[in-house]
C-alpha cells in the first residue's frame, strides 16, 4: 500500500490541474502515518520545481522533516537532496536552508557530511558554497562550520 501511495504522490506531484491536486493532497494525508526514515529518499524525490502548488508541497517538506532525526535518516536526506539537484534545485535549497536554520540538523549534517559517498559530498558541498555566496549574511558562519570541518 505504501508503495502505491508513493507512486501516486510522484505521478501527481506537479499538480497541474484540480484532479492531480486532489489526488496529491489526499494521498499525502493517507501516507503520513505509514512512512518512516527509510522512505526519506523516496519522499524527497517527489519534490519538483515544476509543481504548481508550492503550499501543498511544503506539507511534503514537513512530512520529510518529521521522519528525519537519526544519523541514518540524515544520510537519507542528503542522498535525496543529491538526487533532486538537477530537477528541483529550489527545493534542494529549501531543504538545506531548513537544515541550516535548525541547530540539531546542522550538527547532524556537520557530523555526517565527511562520511557520505563522494558524489553526495561534492554536490552538497557545492550547494553549501552556492548558498554561502548568495546568502552570506544569514548562512556563511553556519556553512563555514560544516565546510571548515571537511577541509
Amino acid at each position: 500500500m505504501k508503495e502505491r501511495l508513493l507512486y501516486l504522490l510522484r505521478e501527481n506531484r506537479l499538480m497541474r490541474n484540480d484532479i492531480e491536486f486532489e489526488i496529491f493532497d489526499a494521498t499525502l494525508d493517507s501516507i503520513s502515518e505509514l512512512v518512516d526514515e527509510s522512505d526519506v529518499v523516496s519522499l524527497v524525490s517527489i519534490l519538483d520545481d515544476s509543481t504548481e502548488e508550492h503550499e501543498v508541497m511544503f506539507r511534503l517538506v514537513h512530512l520529510i522533516e518529521s521522519n528525519v532525526s537519526s544519523e541514518k535518516s540524515f544520510s537519507f536526506l542528503l542522498e535525496g537532496i543529491n538526487r533532486i539537484l538537477d530537477y528541483a534545485p529550489e527545493w534542494s535549497r529549501i531543504l538545506m536552508y531548513r537544515i541550516l536554520n535548525d541547530e540539531y540538523s546542522l550538527k547532524k549534517v556537520n557530523e555526517l557530511l565527511g562520511k557520505v559517498d563522494s558524489e553526495i559530498y561534492n554536490n552538497i558541498y557545492k550547494l553549501l558554497i552556492d548558498i554561502s555566496n548568495e546568502d552570506s549574511k544569514l548562512f556563511k558562519d553556519k556553512i563555514d562550520i560544516i565546510i571548515g570541518k571537511q577541509h
